[in-house]
């Protein structure tokens, strides 16, 4: 999948370039090993998971800060195995709020608002092109500038800016190419994205690497609510040593953990958002609860960036009002 190669690239990036790892780094193996490699495997968990709740905004900034808070206490220990399994949990919450593959799609409107398999039809083939650009994208060194709340405020916002940019230049790529909506699916030629989605794949980078090398060791602390993480899936790993991690993961067994962590979640799939009858009923008073901060959050943190939400189901034939030249 070309989202979890974008994942582990931005992994990759971090542990190359992390001034506390040991030289082995406990064994990675690199972000071609996939889920052969325990540290890719922990990135590619919340996925397989199908924890989405916790992977958007509102609530990733608090399971990001609950994370920090945890893997400190490992680090104040001196246990430094276990903060980077940690860390490589938490970087998958961290990405995918900052990889403007996913940005770009909130100009649109939230997940919730596309009809089934109109997601798919514009997610994919962005994100599907941004792999071509991996194997031979130079990501310059990083270099320390503030702390990691700095440096996350810094991403975010460019990760909206360049969002906005690829957006813009989708929509006006498919009027170019077909000026009037059809009843066919069209997608566009994708070109004119390339330049804005190579940056998006650096900041997400950048990113990433602050949270390795800056999150570990600052006092400053991302906007945190209990509420958020109560029911997050995931949230006991980041309260484990790092054998029951390493345990808790293993490839053995890794499905019906998964089945187990999904029961307890309450939904699996896509459910939480296109079909309620199928998720448990703590799973949809989260849900709900989740879906009213999230407007609240598009509303007041992001006006003036974010459009309201659409009045009408997004369909693949979708088209924003107003479309910018290329």
């Amino acid at each position: 999948m070309a989202c979890a190669d974008e994942h582990l690239f931005a992994l990759d990036y971090a542990m190359r370039h992390c001034s506390w790892l040991p030289d082995d780094r406990w064994g990675y193996r690199g972000w071609r090993a996939g889920k052969d490699d325990i540290f890719n495997r922990l990135t590619l968990l919340p996925d397989i998971v199908h924890d989405w709740l916790w992977q958007k905004f509102p609530y990733a900034p608090s399971v990001i800060a609950y994370g920090l808070r945890c893997l400190r206490q490992d680090w104040q220990r001196g246990d430094k195995r276990s903060v980077a399994l940690k860390l490589a949990l938490l970087s998958h919450y961290l990405h995918d709020i900052v990889a403007v593959s996913h940005t770009w799609l909130d100009f649109c409107g939230d997940e919730v608002d596309f009809v089934r398999g109109a997601f798919s039809h514009f997610h994919d083939p962005v994100e599907n092109r941004m792999t071509r650009f991996l194997p031979t994208l130079i990501v310059p060194t990083p270099k320390v500038d503030g702390d990691f709340v700095a440096v996350f405020r810094t991403a975010l916002r460019r990760a909206y800016e360049l969002g906005k940019a690829i957006f813009d230049a989708y929509f006006a790529s498919l009027h170019r190419f077909a000026p009037k909506a059809t009843e066919e699916a069209i997608t566009p030629p994708l070109e004119a994205l390339d330049e804005w989605q190579k940056e998006g794949i650096v900041n997400a980078c950048f990113a990433v690497w602050a949270l390795w090398e800056l999150g570990v060791q600052g006092e400053t602390e991302l906007p945190f609510d209990e509420d958020d993480v109560r029911r997050w899936t995931l949230k006991p790993l980041m309260e484990s040593s790092a054998d029951e991690i390493e345990a808790a993961v293993q490839l053995e067994g890794l499905g019906e953990r998964v089945a187990e962590w999904q029961q307890k979640q309450g939904w699996k799939g896509s459910d939480i958002f296109r079909a309620h009858e199928r998720c448990s009923e703590e799973a949809v008073r989260e849900y709900q609860r989740w879906q009213r901060k999230r407007d609240e959050w598009r509303q007041k943190e992001m006006a003036g960036i974010l459009p309201p939400r659409p009045s009408i189901p997004i369909t693949v034939h979708w088209r924003p009002t107003e479309v910018k030249a290329l």
